[in-house]
């Protein structure tokens, strides 16, 4: 997983680029969230779907994916659209997987929320709001890409 806070896009392309080149590793993952979770709070952080997109166009090999998408950063029909961009961006090579986000009780995502002024629900009531269809798929991965939920833990 490379974490896509307190580093710059062209470092992180250029491990993914390097990782793309050796055989033994076969999946490359980003972290989805708005803010860092570690260093500097202030430091930069890239969007983790927009980040995919881009290092996606770069690479040619790796399976890749966010760790996991927050279901509740953005609107599930947008989210479906991106998802299935990146997928064509990629050729096929999305595993997509989504959650609840951060644990509730971590002091950083309450901060994250708060900053971005988006709800911070318990996990079960955000696992609840979980798109069941997965529409707007590509053609890329028929009929969708593999899809891994998480979000099990519970409000403190």
């Amino acid at each position: 997983m490379t974490a896509p806070s307190q580093v710059g896009y062209h470092d992180v392309l250029r491990v993914w680029r390097e990782a793309d080149t050796i055989p033994e590793i076969e999946h490359a993952w980003l972290f989805d969230h708005l803010m860092p979770v570690g260093g500097d709070p202030g430091g930069p952080t890239c969007e983790g779907r927009t980040l995919l997109s881009a290092l996606a166009a770069q690479t040619r090999r790796l399976r890749l994916g966010l760790l996991v998408t927050s279901n509740r950063f953005r609107p599930p029909a947008m989210l479906a659209k991106i998802a299935a961009t990146v997928d064509i961006v990629s050729g096929g090579r999305l595993d997509f997987g989504i959650g609840a986000g951060s644990r509730p009780g971590h002091p950083l995502a309450r901060r994250e929320y708060e900053a971005h002024g988006l709800p911070f629900h318990d996990s079960p009531s955000a696992k609840r709001s979980t798109p069941a269809s997965r529409t707007s798929s590509s053609d890329c991965q028929r009929p969708t890409p593999p899809l891994s939920h998480s979000g099990s833990s519970t409000s403190s």
